[in-house]
């Protein structure tokens, strides 16, 4: 049961109630205790004193000192006390009538005087078998009479009273302690639950998301200050995941648009081919169209393949270190040549002893993707410049070219899958898909680095490659 909150919290307000309950009622038990003690021992104190004021009388002490105790005072309504005075021969002087056996046997007999000054007198408590308590004090008294020099007075003060007073008190705190487990238990129990209907509200709001509702927001305006966080995030996530559905979605028809037209192409072509009888050489001519067709959704295929293993939550890099100079130095020898045919020269300015941790075949993927477009919207005449910089914890690769240079409108969209710009700028001299700076951002987002790009459109464009070193 406890695996439910709303059960856990009412086990925590029953627990915290009954914990307060005892330490009040405990105390107060306790000073009610004291306050008894203490009006018993003021009791018999002033017995006492009252005792030691008659025997300190000139007027026949004794006569009035029998006629208090053995008459007027065991008359007396509710008066539970039992006095007897004895002087220094041990002649009892006066007592209280119909002293119970017990009383004087078990209490008067056997109290002690432990303090001689009234101020500091404490009486002594007897529990007596049958369940009677009794408290009792014992006082020795020097009279100004000469005939009675010293008498010790014993007083004891039946305790039934107070005792059943305690036992009323104890049976109510036991019949209060179970009413209120009971009632907090009931009502804790009808409060935890109200308290998590926000939270069912919170579950329902967010089991209506859906596909085509994700892009709707879990309002926050009316909900406990302690759910607001939990909305804000359901929010955020609902928001990332809309983005990562709307461009799935953008994905899958630019995917079927870029397949559409080579299929299309394939299948006119196999078409024409089959309508007539051709020769040997027609059929190789078509042939050889449909090869280039098939090769251009190979590498289409393989350019998304790659995306999906970069992109991928689980992907790793193997980690092995490699010069950063010479392997762009590769790069750049590799595509010199069909620069060269172009006219475009190619410079590099590049730190030698910079190395990188990381797996080679990505940072070559990700360069050559940007070396590549920068040949391809580089006119006839123009120039290449790659260089590198060292920063405090990173090196920056750049590669600026003097090209066609990217619109404002686009630059934002520029790494989207298949997003190549207008019409002018999409017949590229390499045919591309459009996923080259796609590749570029996924690889760099591996290394844990930044790509950015600066352009002006008619004058060239410069991306930046920082990779933490």
């Amino acid at each position: 049961m406890f695996k439910s909150i709303v059960s856990r919290l009412t086990a925590w307000y029953s627990a915290t109630l009954l914990a307060v309950v005892v330490v009040v009622a405990g105390s107060l038990y306790f000073s009610l205790t004291k306050i008894l003690d203490a009006e018993g021992n003021a009791f018999l104190r002033d017995r006492i004193e009252a005792v030691t004021f008659i025997l300190n009388g000139a007027d026949q002490p004794l006569q009035r000192l029998r006629r208090r105790v053995e008459s007027e005072w065991p008359v007396r309504l509710h008066d539970r006390t039992y006095i007897k005075v004895v002087d220094a021969d041990g002649t009892v002087l006066a007592s209280s009538p119909q002293i119970p056996p017990e009383v004087e046997s078990g209490v008067l007999s056997k109290v002690v005087a432990r303090n001689e000054r009234l101020a500091q007198s404490s009486g002594t408590r007897f529990e007596l078998t049958g369940g009677r308590s009794y408290l009792a004090m014992v006082k020795n008294v020097e009279t100004a009479n000469k005939a009675i020099r010293r008498v010790t007075v014993y007083a004891a003060l039946d305790l039934s009273a107070e005792n059943d007073i305690l036992a009323r008190y104890r049976m109510s705190f036991f019949v209060i302690l179970g009413v209120s487990l009971l009632v907090v238990v009931v009502f804790g129990h009808r409060f935890a639950s109200l308290s998590f209907v926000p939270v069912r509200e919170l579950i329902d709001a967010t089991n209506k998301i859906t596909g085509t509702t994700i892009k709707e927001k879990v309002e926050t305006e009316n909900l406990p200050q302690e759910l607001v966080p939990l909305a804000t995030t359901i929010n955020h996530m609902a928001g990332r995941l809309g983005d990562s559905l709307e461009r799935l979605s953008r994905f899958s028809s630019d995917i079927a648009h870029e397949l559409r037209t080579p299929i299309n192409n394939v299948r006119g072509e196999v078409e024409v081919a089959l309508l007539v009888e051709r020769g040997a050489e027609e059929y190789r001519e078509v042939l050889s169209s449909v090869l280039e067709e098939f090769t251009r959704i190979s590498a289409m295929i393989d350019s998304m393949l790659f995306l999906a293993r970069t992109e991928s939550p689980v992907a790793n890099m193997r980690r092995e270190k490699f010069n950063l100079a010479a392997e762009v130095s590769n790069i750049l020898d590799y595509y010199g040549a069909s620069a060269a045919e172009e006219g475009i020269s190619i410079t590099a300015d590049l730190h030698p002893s910079v190395e990188l941790v990381g797996e080679k075949t990505l940072f070559q993927r990700a360069v050559t993707n940007v070396v590549s477009n920068a040949i391809n919207y580089t006119k006839r005449g123009g120039a290449i410049k790659v260089s590198t910089r060292t920063e405090e914890t990173a090196v920056v690769l750049s590669v600026e070219d003097n090209g066609a240079g990217i619109p404002k409108s686009d630059i934002p969209n520029i790494f989207d899958r298949f997003y190549r710009g207008d019409a002018s700028r999409s017949a590229t001299k390499l045919g591309g898909f459009g996923l080259g700076l796609t590749i570029v951002k996924s690889v760099m987002g591996l290394y844990n680095g930044e790509v950015a790009i600066e352009s002006q459109e008619g004058r060239g464009t410069k991306v930046s490659l920082k990779f933490p070193l």
